[in-house]
């Protein structure tokens, strides 16, 4: 995780395996593409709408927190809105979305999904907590990949209806899997990387 600014003063978090790139001059034309997670507190500039890019997707902002999570392997876009006002557009909507504070929208190819949710445990991956507030089973799978670099494979699809909720920070992958079973007749089990002919794992 990288704390950032950019030229107009925004501010903002990139969380790991996420790329942020923009032109310059940037101040005249706030327009960046995100391919990954990241949290922002954009500078206010009513003349220079900040826009953001992921795949066809744009979200425009003039001075909010957010987060924004556009993983490309992971085929959806999610947005959660901490304060300020934003609005989500995608090819083949008629209108853009516009988003209030405590809303979360995902979207994927298929549909778009806007539910109040609590915002906190989205932004706080920046200060290396791991949050799960009544999280479903998919979404702490989801979430224990993308922060330990790891496959996690559901053999039950039972376990998908289990819902979770704890607090890590600077847990290892093993002790959160422990806590886990504490709270849920789950188990689990760890296998080891393995190093191919080709050098990948």
């Amino acid at each position: 995780r990288i704390n950032f600014v950019l030229p107009d003063g925004t501010e903002g978090w990139l969380n790991s395996g996420s790329t942020l790139s923009y032109q310059i001059p940037f101040n005249n034309n706030r327009q960046l593409k995100l391919s990954g997670e990241a949290w922002f507190s954009v500078a206010k500039d009513e003349k220079h709408p900040f826009e953001i890019s992921t795949g066809e997707s744009r979200i425009k902002v003039l001075g909010t927190k957010f987060n924004m999570n556009a993983y490309p392997q992971e085929k959806y876009v999610e947005v959660v809105l901490e304060e300020g006002k934003v609005t989500f557009n995608t090819p083949g909507m008629d209108t853009a979305v516009e988003l209030k504070p405590g809303d979360r929208l995902v979207y994927n190819s298929d549909s778009i999904n806007i539910a109040t949710s609590e915002p906190s445990k989205y932004f706080l991956w920046k200060e290396g907590k791991l949050i799960f507030k009544g999280d479903p089973m998919i979404e702490v799978a989801r979430r224990i990949r993308r922060w330990y670099n790891v496959e996690v494979k559901i053999v039950d699809k039972e376990l998908e209806n289990y819902v979770f909720r704890g607090t890590f920070e600077d847990d290892s992958l093993e002790d959160v899997c422990k806590y886990l079973t504490m709270t849920s007749p789950i188990r689990y089990r760890i296998v080891e990387r393995k190093v191919l002919d080709d050098g990948t794992f």
